[in-house]
């Protein structure tokens, strides 16, 4: 699972507010590429979601504690990009599968993740 690793540690060095979804789309997608294991990227990346629920219980996840609600609709948020990243066909590249999920970042962001979308 070092493709999740190492898309996480992009995703930390990018740090552009608005492309969480994005990231986690390109992560099951190519940890299921490189893997050839949806199921197991599937189930890795939905204990993540529970870790990270688990941790803003605490106040550890993010800026601030979200509350329960809004918690739940983020991870629901997340197993959908992940859906995406893991059912990107062979032939597809990541990037082109994941782009729609910067389609609402605003114009000021988007040179920031320009190697990612060429076409705003």
């Amino acid at each position: 699972m070092g493709e999740l690793q190492r898309t996480y540690d992009e995703m930390r060095k990018k740090n552009v507010k608005g492309t969480d979804q994005f990231f986690h789309c390109l992560a099951a997608c190519r940890a299921t590429k490189k893997s050839g294991s949806p199921a197991l990227v599937r189930d890795f990346m939905n204990k993540k979601e529970w870790r990270d629920y688990g941790m803003n219980i605490f106040g550890l996840y993010g800026d601030k504690q979200l509350p329960h609600s809004e918690m739940i609709a983020d991870m629901e948020r997340d197993k959908q990009a992940n859906e995406t990243g893991i059912g990107c066909p062979t032939d597809q590249p990541c990037e082109k599968r994941c782009s729609p999920y910067l389609d609402n970042l605003p114009p000021s962001r988007r040179p920031y993740m320009q190697e990612y979308k060429q076409e705003w």
